[in-house]
């Protein structure tokens, strides 16, 4: 009984801790036009704009909702809500190819440090848009209709993470890389 257990920990230790892969399917369909565009490296990958603004105006909406429901708080939601409007209302009157890391868009007070652009809730939502399928990547120039995703973990105990890396072909030059810390 003790070397089945044995067993089953032992197992059950190097299965959680594995690396596991799979793939995201690009639309072979998806039209090239009203696209935005995030560039990383070898990546360029176009969404839509128009469902990036329509996603950041309703984000603007529910921040004002947070603000009215807590009138007492700082004015934390207000201005969280002027930047995601001002996101949205610059994305409806954009051309095409739109570089993406222009707009200014975080949560919180006015910080000079992070009107600088490059912001790191717009690239969640282009790499949510193109896990969903919904974006064209290009890779060295090339489109791409499939994309690897590795998950790394990393650590133990309460120390332990997992990277997720998006790439094509070499983990090293990936689209995104994310690292989520499960500990304390």
């Amino acid at each position: 009984m003790k070397r089945i257990v044995l067993l089953f920990l032992l197992t059950l230790s190097l299965v959680g801790h594995a690396q596991s892969n799979s793939e995201i399917n690009l639309s072979k369909t998806l039209p090239e036009t009203r696209m935005g565009l995030w560039t990383n490296g070898d990546y360029k990958i176009y969404v839509s704009l128009d469902s990036l603004e329509k996603a950041f105006r309703s984000a603007g909406e529910q921040s004002l909702k947070s603000a009215q429901t807590y009138p007492l708080s700082d004015s934390t939601y207000l201005f969280t809500t002027q930047r995601y409007l001002k996101a949205a209302d610059q994305l409806k009157t954009a051309e095409n190819g739109f570089d993406l890391r222009s707009l200014v868009l975080y949560h919180g007070r006015n910080n000079e440090q992070n009107n600088a652009g490059n912001s790191y809730i717009v690239l969640s939502y282009v790499k949510v848009f193109v896990q969903a399928g919904d974006g064209i990547v290009y890779y060295k120039d090339a489109r791409v209709y499939m994309l690897q995703v590795r998950y790394i973990p990393e650590g133990d105990g309460l120390m332990f993470g997992s990277t997720t890396v998006i790439y094509v072909d070499d983990v090293a030059n990936f689209a995104f890389k994310d690292y989520q810390h499960y500990g304390w």
